[in-house]
C-alpha cells in the first residue's frame, strides 16, 4: 500500500522546494525593496540614474588630474654641524608637475620652513639642489 502511494509522497516534496524556494525568493525581493513598495523602487532607480547622467557630466578625469599624483620627499643634512637629516624637501604635483614644494632648513637654533608654487615642473622662486630633485624624481614617476 505504502508502494501505491509514493506520487502523493513525491508531490508533497515537491511542494516542500517549492516553497522553500518561493520563501527564499520572497526574502530576495525583500531585500532587495528594503521596506518601498513598487512605486518607491521605480522613483530609486529614476533618481540613481539621474544622478548617473549627473556623475558622467562632470569630468572626471580634469578633477583627477588636478589632484596630487606624485609626492616625494628627501631629507638631508643641511649644515654639518645641525647632526642627523632633519631637513627636508617635499614635492606634491598633480599629473601636469604643478603644486607645491615645501622645505625645512633645521639649525640647532631654529628650524624654518618654505613653500614654492611649482608649475609644470618649475618654479619662479630659486629652487635648491634637493627641491631640483624631488621635482626630478616626481617627473620621472611620471613616465613610468
Amino acid at each position: 500500500m505504502a508502494s501505491e502511494n509514493w506520487p502523493v509522497y513525491l508531490l508533497i516534496a515537491l511542494n516542500a522546494l517549492l516553497l522553500a524556494w518561493l520563501g527564499w525568493q520572497e526574502a530576495r525581493v525583500k531585500k532587495l525593496l528594503r521596506g518601498k513598495g513598487a512605486r518607491d523602487l521605480e522613483n530609486s532607480i529614476t533618481t540613481l540614474m539621474q544622478e548617473v547622467d549627473a556623475l558622467k557630466a562632470l569630468d572626471l578625469d580634469a578633477r583627477v588630474k588636478k589632484g596630487v599624483a606624485f609626492l616625494e620627499t628627501k631629507r638631508f643634512n643641511a649644515f654639518a654641524d645641525a647632526g642627523g637629516n632633519q631637513s627636508f624637501a617635499s614635492a606634491f604635483l598633480d599629473e601636469e608637475g604643478s603644486g607645491v614644494i615645501i622645505s625645512s632648513l633645521y639649525t640647532r637654533e631654529k628650524c624654518t620652513v618654505f613653500a614654492k608654487p611649482i608649475t609644470r615642473y618649475a618654479s619662479l622662486y630659486t629652487l635648491t639642489d634637493e627641491e631640483k630633485e624631488v621635482i626630478l624624481l616626481c617627473k620621472q614617476k611620471k613616465k613610468i
